[in-house]
């Protein structure tokens, strides 16, 4: 990226932060005051500027690494608990299939009744051709609602034991959106994914699970009976894909302590020590030119168009004086 293009970036951020800051804060800022209706609360910027104590849904096991203040604590996994025994007819169907157990579940905020009847009956076509395998799929509706009757490896469910499931030593895969916090339980107990990415940050999640090689992506829009089921046979029966996951469990759950702990461990701290200087950023003492680097990016400017109307010139001096030699020798 050469020099002008990170100027245009850092301008074109510049204006979608000052349009936060003029347009978006004053409504979250309103909507926030009437919800909570706390007595002589203070503004939100305040509050953040504040803030002592940040936890992280992230983990560097599972996320991109990047450089954290001390204040911002990781506790990715926070949201898992011990495994509990399965129900009985769930536990009975995901020991009996032949060769293991895939879950798919596409998370709260798309419903899989709601991906339309061609989409639906490519799904369980594809886990028809695959028998030697059960599938338990999340399904907020009734079966009679479906296009085609599922077939007899096919148990849909309202609801299911997300977490529970993924830690029997049955399940082999996870068909997923690819959400943070279910990206994050299938990896704490070593199984690899299908990521099927709708919104957002599950976009994020499917690239890093496919980088790590514990993962394989297909694309909604284009899903079909064949490429699904390959995705599917990929990483249940290429060993390198369980292996991955496992490699990563390990380093996940390789902690002095538990995430829930860690994350109490610290709340406590601040209790503790309220007035400890690791709370405070030194950025938020620079003013907003400084701690977004703007008088360095200016600095940089003014120099470089110094640089060039200062070299403009010189080779300006240089062109007349030989126009001027030039025109003297043809007068002789």
């Amino acid at each position: 990226m050469t020099f002008y293009q990170r100027v245009f970036n850092l301008l074109i951020n510049t204006v979608e932060k000052l349009s936060f800051k003029f347009q978006l804060y004053p409504e979250i800022e309103r909507i926030t005051h009437e919800r909570f209706k706390f007595d002589n609360m203070p503004p939100l910027l305040e509050i953040e500027q504040k803030t002592k104590l940040i936890l992280l849904n992230s983990d560097h096991a599972v996320d991109y690494p990047e450089p954290l203040q001390p204040n911002m604590i990781l506790v990715g996994g926070l949201q898992i608990t011990d495994p509990k025994p399965l129900p009985e007819e769930l536990q009975k169907f995901v020991e009996s299939s032949k060769k293991g157990t895939v879950l798919m579940s596409l998370g709260t905020n798309i419903m899989s009744n709601l991906l339309g009847n061609e989409i639906l009956t490519t799904i369980l076509k594809t886990f028809e051709s695959l028998p030697d395998y059960n599938f338990i799929w999340k399904f907020e509706s009734e079966a009679h609602e479906l296009p085609i009757k599922p077939s007899k490896n096919v148990m849909l469910s309202k609801f299911l034991p997300q977490n529970d499931l993924l830690a029997h030593k049955n399940l082999k895969a996870f068909i997923t959106h690819a959400g943070g916090l279910s990206t994050q339980e299938s990896l704490w107990y070593g199984k690899p994914m299908i990521g099927i990415p709708f919104i957002a940050d599950q976009y994020r999640s499917i690239d890093k699970l496919v980088s790590n090689g514990v993962g394989e992506k297909v694309e909604i829009a284009k899903i079909k009976v064949d490429t699904f089921r390959a995705s599917i046979l990929k990483v249940l029966e290429t060993p390198s894909y369980t292996e991955n996951a496992q490699k990563i469990s390990k380093l996940f759950r390789d902690k002095p302590m538990k995430p829930l702990d860690t994350a109490i461990w610290w709340i406590e701290y601040v209790l503790r020590n309220p007035d400890a200087p690791i709370y405070r950023s030194p950025t938020l003492d620079l003013g907003y030119l400084a701690s977004h680097n703007y008088d360095i990016f200016l600095v940089c400017i003014v120099l470089i168009h110094i640089i060039v109307f200062s070299i403009k010139k010189l080779l300006g001096k240089i062109f007349n004086k030989k126009k001027i030699e030039n025109k003297k020798v043809k007068k002789n």
